[in-house]
């Protein structure tokens, strides 16, 4: 009994042990599961911090995020009460921001709230939620979250982190006071990273203030608080921009001259080099900014910097030289240079405006021909009329006449396109000249040319608005009280003088709506595209004719494409907008986009709902990939005005005699030139 009693207590001694063991090894296997979860979301941010563009999560990055979930889900899932499964459940949140699924990580930030109050990640994850809220596009909940956690927290870093968030917040609605004091809150706090970029902050915005002296001030308390080496840098760049707004070239000058004779500041040498650049500008030495902007390009080619320098080449051009080809070319290389460029939504909007000049030119060419074939015809029906009144004229004569009649009247149907086609075309010309390449002049000589222009013209009264309008933004009262003068004369009725004089009577059209439902969509693109394209459905359903229409059904499938990453509302979208719209000037660019996505993406890559596929197309901004035809300062599309097509003889005199009085319609065709306006 001695000996079993000593292998039984032998064998309990092996049960336990081999029971420590397998809990060991149990809580290896827990702990090894969330170290992978938390190694693959690392390696996931680390890559997405390194990368220029932070507004696509491409498909190996997608991947890594999705690896994150998949690990954590299981620590959940297999081990639910380990003390890893808040860090988890916080992983997998925090993956889904990243990679734009935002309902989802509402949800699971929400589900952390419930599930782990006490967790000593709360502070850090309702940061997170904050940021969260803003881009749902739900700007006042982000605010009360972060201002509420920041009453908490206790570690001056986290609340750092928030009045950060809050003063950026601030800044992207232009509430610069508002964001200030929140860099100022940052910059006050000891110990904190931070506090040295808070207060470099502090001085950009006193710069965009106009506040020079205390932009200064601020500068040179950032020295006092350990900035980075990449910071010292940028100080001196500010410090050469300040100089220069203020109107202080030459110290601007010297200080960019010796620091780019200093190697340690190499790495600033771009950005001085532009700020050089802009100075000439500034100066109106347009020749010698050009040539620095083009040695910038040379030197630093694929940077920020050389974007920001063709983007002011191509503005240049086009303001200042009216080289309007260059000047498109110069647009189109901005993106090509730095695809994340805070100049390459502009530069594609010009780009695309130039285009359209183009094609308007290229219209404009055979309708006036064919405006003036139609004058002709008409001086040579009545002279025939004249001609044919004697009672005795013969059979042949008669019925020469009736030919003619009968031609006239034929005619005469082509004419009222023709012509309603040429005004309209003159009158989007003279929306490019004044609000796109700041042509006054030129402007005003196509609005005159079509006020007074009486025959078969339904857009004299929209110009004669355009005119009162321009002169009144330009605050030339005479000429724009006298057009107001005119418009009250010949339009006593108009809508636009409802407009002008405050009256109950407001303009109203479908144009109207249509804007202001787009305006509303485009609010949502970045932060909450399923609102967005819910207004832009609203919007193409119930004017699909118009061009904001025609617009939004583009951006309905851009927003598929480049925000949600659901591709088969993509391709729907693709393919509705080539049935709907076959003559639209965009086909092109979606049929582009449309054939990339079937012939790059694999099948297995197809049946994957959010693939992200923006790397594989050359994607556009929406905003940018449209030609926006509505000038948005002007009211609403008034009724059209009945042509009165008696006396057609008298109407053509009064025409030639008014034609003689603005430029010769050949103006229009060429390159725009100034003129005085005389009233």
């Amino acid at each position: 009994m001695g000996n079993e009693g000593k292998k039984i207590g032998i064998m309990v001694k092996m049960f336990k042990t081999l029971g420590v063991i397998l809990l060991l090894l149990s809580s290896c296997a827990y702990y090894n599961t969330f170290y992978n979860a938390e190694q693959y979301f690392k390696e996931a941010v680390e890559s997405y911090n390194k990368q220029q563009d932070k507004s696509k999560v491409d498909f190996k990055l997608r991947k890594q995020f999705n690896a994150a979930i998949e690990k954590s889900n299981k620590v959940l899932l297999k081990y639910p009460d380990s003390k890893w499964s808040d860090d988890a459940l916080f992983i997998i949140a925090v993956s889904n921001y990243y990679k734009g699924n935002y309902q989802t990580a509402k949800n699971k930030f929400d589900e952390f709230l419930l599930k782990y109050p006490s967790s000593p990640l709360r502070t850090e994850l309702e940061i997170w939620l904050g940021r969260n809220y803003w881009k749902m596009g739900k700007e006042n909940q982000a605010i009360f979250q972060w201002k509420k956690t920041a009453k908490k927290a206790k570690k001056p870093e986290l609340r750092s982190e928030i009045y950060f968030a809050l003063a950026e917040l601030f800044m992207k609605k232009h509430e610069i006071d508002s964001s200030l004091v929140y860099y100022e809150k940052i910059a006050n706090l000891k110990g904190i990273d931070r506090a040295a970029e808070a207060q470099f902050r502090i001085a950009e915005i006193y710069l965009e203030k106009s506040d020079i002296d205390n932009a200064i001030v601020c500068l040179k308390k950032v020295s006092r608080l350990s900035p980075s080496v990449f910071l010292k840098g940028q100080i001196e760049v500010l410090l050469t921009k300040i100089y220069r707004e203020s109107g202080r070239y030459d110290e601007a000058i010297d200080l960019i001259n010796k620091k780019l004779n200093e190697e340690s500041n190499k790495d600033i040498w771009a950005e001085l080099e532009l700020q050089l650049a802009l100075i000439y500008k500034e100066q109106e030495d347009f020749k010698t900014a050009e040539a620095r902007f083009v040695l910038i390009t040379e030197k630093y080619p694929k940077t920020p910097i050389s974007a920001e320098a063709y983007y002011h080449l191509a503005m240049l051009n086009m303001i200042e030289f009216h080289d309007y080809q260059k000047a498109k070319d110069f647009f189109d290389k901005v993106k090509s240079e730095d695809n994340s460029s805070k100049f390459v939504f502009e530069s594609q909007q010009k780009s695309l405006e130039i285009k359209r000049y183009f094609s308007i030119k290229d219209k404009l060419t055979p309708l006036m021909k064919q405006t003036s074939e139609i004058k002709a015809f008409l001086l040579e029906k009545e002279v025939v009329e004249e001609d044919t009144t004697d009672a005795s004229g013969t059979a042949e004569e008669l019925k020469k006449s009736v030919e003619n009649e009968m031609a006239a009247s034929k005619k005469s149907i082509d004419t009222v396109g023709v012509f309603k086609k040429y005004y309209q075309k003159l009158y989007e010309l003279s929306e490019l000249h004044y609000f796109n390449f700041q042509l006054l002049d030129s402007s005003v000589a196509c609005l005159e040319t079509i006020a007074h222009s009486q025959l078969y013209n339904p857009f004299i009264e929209k110009s004669l608005y355009a005119l009162y309008f321009i002169y009144k933004r330009e605050n030339n009262e005479e000429l724009s009280n006298f057009y107001l003068d005119v418009l009250d004369k010949e339009f006593p009725s108009s809508t636009y003088l409802s407009f002008i004089r405050g009256d109950d009577t407001k303009l109203t059209s479908e144009e109207n709506e249509a804007r202001e439902l787009y305006l509303t969509a485009e609010k949502y693109f970045e932060n909450s595209p399923d609102s967005a394209i819910i207004i832009l459905e609203q919007l193409n359903n119930k004017y699909p004719d118009i061009l904001l229409g025609e617009k939004a059904a583009f951006c309905i499938s851009w927003l598929y494409h480049n925000k949600l990453y659901d591709l088969d509302n993509t391709m729907h979208g693709y393919e509705k907008f080539i049935e709907n719209y076959p003559e639209s000037e965009f086909l092109t660019v979606v049929k582009k986009k449309y054939n990339e996505l079937k012939s790059v993406l694999s099948e297995e890559e197809a049946k994957k709902d959010t693939v992200n596929i923006s790397e594989q197309s050359d994607t556009l901004n929406v905003s940018a990939e449209i030609d926006t035809l509505i000038v948005q300062e002007e009211p609403v599309k008034p009724k059209k005005v009945e042509s009165d097509t008696t006396n057609i003889e008298q109407k053509i005199k009064e025409f030639e005699e008014l034609r003689k009085k603005v430029h010769p319609d050949s103006l229009l065709l060429g390159e725009p030139k100034k003129r005085n306006i005389e009233k």
